[in-house]
C-alpha cells in the first residue's frame, strides 16, 4: 500500500473509528459528518507535499477545493465566531459562494481528472459526463446528487486510476460523501 492510499484509508477509518467509539459510548451510530471536509484538507496538504513536483496544479486545485469546502461548512464556522456572527453568515450569502465555488472547482477538476482518460480512449468519455451532470445538477445543492456525482468519480477513478495516485483523493471524497448521506438519511 502506497502513501497516499495509507493517507486516504487512515482518514476515513479515523472518522469510522470515532463513530465506534460513541456507539460504544452512548449506544447509538453517531458519524462526525461535519469533520469530513478538514479530514479531505488534511489528506489534500499531505499530497500537495508528496506530489507537488509531478501535480503541482492538480494537488493546488485539490487543495483549493477541500479548503472551499471546508469554508461553506457551518460546522466549521460555529467552533470560530460568535453567535450573532454566525447567523449572519448563515442567512448571508457567503455559505452559498463558497459551496458554489466548490461544486464549480469540483467539475473542473473531474474535467482536469478525466481528460487524458478521454484522449487516449475517446469511446469511454461517458465517463466524465455523468459525475459532472450529477454535480452541476447538485447547485442548487442537493446532497444525494452530490454524493452520486462523487462516489461515480470515486469509481471511475478506481477503475482507470487517471493521474495515479491523485485518484485516490476522488476515492476519499466519494466515501466520505457516502458515510455523510448515511449518517444524514438514518
Amino acid at each position: 500500500m502506497i502513501r497516499e492510499e495509507r493517507a486516504v484509508l487512515l482518514g476515513i477509518l479515523t472518522l469510522i473509528g470515532f463513530a465506534f467509539l460513541m456507539f460504544v459510548e452512548f449506544g447509538s451510530f453517531i458519524y462526525p459528518f461535519p469533520l469530513n471536509e478538514i479530514v479531505f484538507v488534511i489528506v489534500a496538504t499531505r499530497f500537495f507535499f508528496w506530489n507537488r513536483k509531478a501535480f503541482k496544479l492538480l494537488t493546488i486545485l485539490f487543495l483549493i477545493d477541500g479548503i472551499f469546502a471546508l469554508l461553506s461548512n457551518e460546522f466549521f464556522w460555529a467552533l470560530f465566531v460568535s453567535q450573532e456572527a454566525w447567523e449572519l453568515l448563515y442567512h448571508g450569502v457567503w455559505l452559498s459562494m463558497f459551496k458554489l465555488s466548490h461544486l464549480v472547482l469540483s467539475i473542473a477538476l473531474m474535467w482536469m481528472s478525466l481528460r487524458p482518460l478521454i484522449s487516449d480512449k475517446p469511446s469511454q468519455s461517458w465517463t466524465l459526463i455523468l459525475p459532472a451532470l450529477l454535480l452541476y445538477s447538485s447547485i442548487p445543492y442537493d446532497p444525494i446528487l452530490e454524493t452520486g456525482a462523487y462516489v461515480g468519480m470515486g469509481i471511475i477513478a478506481f477503475i482507470w486510476k487517471p493521474h495515479a495516485p491523485m485518484h485516490n483523493l476522488w476515492l476519499l471524497w466519494g466515501g466520505l460523501s457516502v458515510l455523510k448521506l448515511v449518517m444524514l438519511l438514518n
